[in-house]
């Protein structure tokens, strides 16, 4: 990647930022914290002039119910698999998640603040550009709450945060290889690596050269995935042709179209047990009817064979190397 394509990916941060937005105000999501994050990118933007302020005030507008409608399916499946990787720990065993491209993610802030013993219990990496990573540092030093949870002492001016249960990574995940050694990490602990809508940006050699290291690293690990898949159809040609129009290539959605293929991905990297589904079975399998009747009543929605084709070219992967 260039600088230009580098700030192009940087600003699918803003668009799955906007989205999630969008679903909590509409009552899909609840998330506390996602305010700050948005009050944080219009500050942003505004630092930048007035034709970038006003194009993240357009940016925050309501979204389409069918996206809505997705970017719910997505948040409930990783919800999903984070709370069975956590469900499989023991009383008081420490764990570590580390998420891939977490831009401004608010995971870690909420799983401290839903349970404080998750406060001992979860060591939490996050990973971005190092743009990105001074952003969410500065939106997290100035709330109290949020210093509080990460266990923030002062002010660092020096790119990312460390503390005891917290680390914020300014790094290019193109510069991982074998041997790095990402600071403050512990391959002892079972770990869960996320990477939501981030390898799929790498070329795949250089996703490869990840998913090995995260595999000789963390050799006790588990992989959740979200990615967009071509299904080598007509849709998904057209998304790849509308992503190309924004200057947003995904190399994965070519090089692993189907599930079938992300499946033989991670099992010739080495992980013994290898899951994957598309959206469209989470929409209508994993909600309960309950939740199923809730979300039906917050919009009308009339695209349904729309929403399900679209869901149909996104899945989410789960591939563990746990020791049992």
């Amino acid at each position: 990647m260039n600088l230009r394509k580098d700030k192009v990916v940087q600003s699918t941060d803003g668009d799955a930022l906007s989205s999630k937005y969008s679903a909590v105000q509409k009552g899909y999501l609840q998330d506390e914290f996602i305010d700050l994050f948005v009050a944080g990118s219009k500050q942003a933007a505004a630092q930048q002039g007035p034709g970038s302020a006003r194009k993240v005030v357009a940016q925050f507008q309501p979204k389409l119910p069918l996206i809505n409608r997705g970017t719910f399916v997505r948040h409930h499946a990783i919800d999903v698999l984070v709370d069975r990787f956590l469900a499989a720990k023991k009383p008081g065993q420490r764990v570590q998640i580390i998420s891939l491209g977490a831009g401004s993610d608010t995971r870690p802030f909420s799983l401290w603040s839903s349970k404080p013993e998750n406060r001992d219990e979860i060591l939490y990496h996050e990973i971005d550009f190092a743009v990105s990573v001074e952003r969410k540092r500065d939106i997290i030093m100035q709330d109290s709450t949020l210093r509080e949870l990460v266990g923030a002492q002062e002010y660092d001016k020096t790119t990312g945060m460390h503390t005891q249960r917290y680390h914020l990574h300014g790094i290019d995940l193109r510069s991982i290889g074998p041997g790095f050694v990402l600071p403050g990490s512990d391959p002892s602990l079972a770990t869960l690596i996320i990477s939501e809508c981030c390898l799929c940006y790498l070329e795949p050699d250089q996703a490869k050269q990840v998913i090995f290291w995260i595999t000789s690293e963390f050799t006790n690990s588990t992989i959740v995935m979200y990615e967009p898949l071509s299904g080598q159809d007509q849709f998904g040609q057209v998304m790849i042709e509308n992503l190309a129009s924004r200057g947003i290539s995904i190399p994965s959605m070519t090089k692993f179209p189907s599930l079938e293929s992300q499946i033989e991905r991670f099992k010739a990297a080495g992980y013994t047990e290898v899951l994957a589904t598309s959206m469209d079975v989470i929409h209508d399998e994993w909600l309960s009817p309950e939740e199923q009747q809730r979300i039906h009543g917050l919009e009308f929605l009339d695209e349904r064979e729309e929403l399900l084709l679209l869901l149909k070219h996104y899945c989410v992967v789960w591939a563990s190397n746990l020791t049992k």
